[in-house]
Formats: structure tokens, C-alpha cells, sequence
């Protein structure tokens, strides 16, 4: 790295570091340690910042005051241990981990469909991958499945090569998994084949993200984000105030570590 230079700002006990991200990307993203739970931003600004342990989706459009959504629960609407969150279109999709289950909400906090009930256990990670096809880290079955927006399951990947899949981010026509079973970061091919592997000394690899050319992991073990090339190359490794469980390039263009 170049430099490495840290801003940090405290709101209500929230601390947040901006670490400019430089020698090893061009035009890299800044990283932002982000010491709230995983979020996602859509293309208008509406940012969906999840509460796991309060069960809650906080939802806040440019401009406005946050919104709750969810609350402890099973019906519709409700959460159980909220852990990831991607948005598709005007939805944020969201993974409830305690109810394996995955629910599209809207910017105002309305519940319009709930995916996977009965077919996932214990989901823990999600992406959306090009023309807003959405996949979801099936944790406790070992796998990846592609999930209709409208429901019902479009293929599973990875059933005989995935142990405990829980970070996921897309690139290409390309998943990239951070396999907490295997202790790996691994590629998949469209067909569930390995293409490649991100080596390092993995003990908790919980999160995964990329902006195309870079690839970011976070170990859940460890106060650091490795960064790679696109071929595997590990290039680098970016200190953290503390460890990780998730890394997410947002649509703000920012990556979030928390």
C-alpha cells in the first residue's frame, strides 16, 4: 500500500474507518469500515442496513429518516436473525438466517414476497449476479441456489463441492464462495465447477466481494482484508481495528467491512 490513512467518526458508539485503498487496484474502491450490520444501497440512494441481533431492517431514502422494518418473528414481514441483504430492481432482498428463508422488502418497509421457505437451512449469504438473477449461500445444505425474485428455485450449485458456503459475490457469469466448511475462497463456473481458489491461510472466511478486477476476503478469525487479483494472485492485505464477517461493495461504490 502507498498510504493508508484512517478517519474515524463516532455517532451513538458506531465507529466507522475510510481507508483509501490504493497500490494494488487502480481506481480501486475506498474501503469503509463500517461497524453497523451488512447493508445494501440501490441505485437511488435507499440504503438497507441490516440489525441482526435486533431483528431489524433499517431502511433510509436520500434525504429522510431511517425506517424500521421486521421485528422479531415467522410470519411475513417478520425476522429471524437477519445476516445479508442485496437489492434487485426497486426490492432489497433479505437473507433471515432463523427462519431459512430469504424476503423482498420495499423502501417503505412493505414485505412483497418470502423465497425458499422449505428449501434452504440456515442461508447466510447472497448476490445478484447479471440480469438481477439472485443467489443465496444454502449453508446448511452445502450449497448455492439460484432463487426466482417471484419464488421457487431455479438450479442448485456446488452440491458436491461446497461444505458450508456462506460469503457469495458475483462476477461474470461467475460466482466467487467463501466456503467456511472448506476453509476457502473458491470461483464457480455457471455448471458448479471449481475454476479456481483463492488461496491463503483461511480459519473463518465469511465474506467475499469484488469490483471486477479485485477480490476482497474477510476472515471472521483475523483483523485484516487479503486482497487478490482477478487470476488468484493474493497482492495484498489490508489492516482492520477488528475482524470481519462480511466485505460488500455497495452501490455507492464504497466497500463496507463490518
Amino acid at each position: 500500500m502507498d498510504r493508508r490513512q484512517f478517519l474515524r467518526l463516532g455517532a451513538g458508539g458506531l465507529a466507522i474507518s475510510v481507508l483509501p485503498l490504493t497500490g494494488c487496484t487502480t481506481g480501486g474502491p475506498t474501503v469503509v469500515e463500517h461497524g453497523a450490520g451488512p447493508l445494501a444501497i440501490a441505485g437511488d440512494g435507499t440504503r438497507y442496513e441490516l440489525v441482526p441481533d435486533r431483528h431489524h431492517l433499517m431502511i433510509t431514502s436520500p434525504g429522510g429518516s431511517p425506517r424500521r422494518a421486521g421485528g422479531l418473528g415467522g410470519a411475513p414481514g417478520q425476522l429471524n436473525y437477519p445476516v445479508a441483504v442485496t437489492v434487485v430492481g426497486e426490492l432489497a432482498y433479505v437473507v433471515d438466517l432463523g427462519n431459512h428463508r430469504v424476503q423482498a422488502f420495499d423502501r417503505d418497509g412493505r414485505c412483497h414476497a418470502v423465497l425458499g421457505a422449505g428449501e434452504l437451512l440456515y442461508p447466510s449469504g447472497i448476490t445478484t449476479a447479471r440480469g438481477g438473477r439472485l443467489f443465496v449461500a444454502d449453508t446448511g445444505h452445502g450449497q448455492v441456489v439460484e432463487l426466482a425474485t417471484g419464488g421457487g428455485v431455479v438450479r442448485r450449485l456446488g452440491g458436491d463441492t461446497l461444505m458450508a458456503p456462506r460469503g457469495l459475490a458475483s462476477i461474470g457469469d461467475h460466482l466467487l464462495v467463501a466456503d467456511v466448511g472448506r476453509r476457502q475462497v473458491v470461483e464457480l463456473r455457471g455448471d458448479g465447477a471449481i475454476v479456481r481458489s483463492f488461496d491463503g491461510d483461511w480459519v473463518l472466511p465469511y465474506g467475499v466481494a469484488t469490483d471486477g478486477d479485485a477480490v476482497y476476503v474477510a476472515d471472521r478469525s483475523r483483523p485484516e482484508l487479503a486482497v487478490f487479483e482477478r487470476d488468484g494472485r493474493h497482492v495484498d492485505t489490508l489492516p482492520l481495528t477488528a475482524a470481519a464477517s462480511y466485505v460488500t461493495l455497495a452501490g455507492d461504490g464504497q466497500l463496507y467491512v463490518g
